[in-house]
């Protein structure tokens, strides 16, 4: 059985000043430690963009829990299992985008008429691609309604979002969607 490590004077009094909300000690602990969060992101998710993204992530939950550190672990434990739950939380949320998007793609290919003008097909095509421009929550907004045939209101609960917000995402999908997209997609779209 091992013994638990013991802590040193100075990083209790490290935890103990970040508990406080020191901010020095916080720049100190971000300088000294983010080379070694990213390496560890960037083996993990083969990404220096996603490693980054999550790294930003790690050390913003880490100052806004500092007044939950223990001070009978090391500074290092502690931030490498924040890292560790934002990293699994980044990947949920990709495999979940991933999930929709291709759910999405499935929902919308189902509609590829071959009786259709080849021009037809391609705006679906386009459609897709331009979809994944939107943010998640739009697109999630915009796949519900659009291909799940969901209210507003079925969405705002399914999501515990307001109606508003609901009507506020649609619109913004559809006016980026109609500014970015060719006009057959918008032709494809009011089919919907």
């Amino acid at each position: 059985m091992t013994q638990p490590k013991t802590i040193h004077i100075d990083e209790i009094n490290r935890i103990k000043r970040l508990k406080e909300g020191c901010t020095r000690t916080f720049q100190d602990i971000y300088t000294h430690f983010r080379h070694p969060v990213y390496s560890y992101l960037v083996k993990k998710t083969q990404s220096e963009e996603n490693a980054k993204e999550i790294m930003q992530l790690t050390f913003i939950k880490f100052w806004r829990y500092c007044s939950h550190l223990s001070p009978e672990l090391p500074i290092t434990t502690q931030l490498f299992r924040i890292t560790r739950t934002c990293l699994i939380d980044f990947l949920r949320e990709k495999a979940h985008e991933r999930a929709v998007k291709l759910s999405l793609s499935h929902d919308l290919s189902h509609r590829i008429d071959p009786e259709l003008p080849p021009l037809s097909n391609l705006a679906y095509e386009d459609l897709i691609k331009h979809l994944d421009n939107l943010p998640p929550i739009r697109k999630k907004v915009f796949y519900l309604s659009k291909v799940e045939g969901y209210s507003n209101k079925e969405i705002a609960a399914q999501m515990n979002i307001s109606v508003k917000t609901v009507e506020d995402h649609m619109t913004k999908a559809l006016k980026k969607l109609r500014s970015s997209i060719v006009f057959p997609i918008l032709l494809i779209i009011s089919q919907f």
